[in-house]
């Protein structure tokens, strides 16, 4: 699945282990479209956790 979004990137959390095999990270991005600007949370899973990180 494929889902493509322009914003700023508002926050991004710690990745919390779930179990010993699964981890998630979640992060907020700010969209301004439109006349108000919208949160949109997003999450990742395992191995792309790690895309947030420099």
């Amino acid at each position: 699945m494929s889902f493509e979004v322009e914003g700023k990137l508002h926050k991004k959390y710690e990745t919390e282990n779930k179990t010993d095999s699964f981890q998630a990270r979640e992060f907020v991005i700010l969209v301004e479209s439109g006349n108000y600007p919208q949160y949109v949370k997003f999450q990742l899973v395992q191995d792309r956790c790690a895309l947030l990180d420099p």
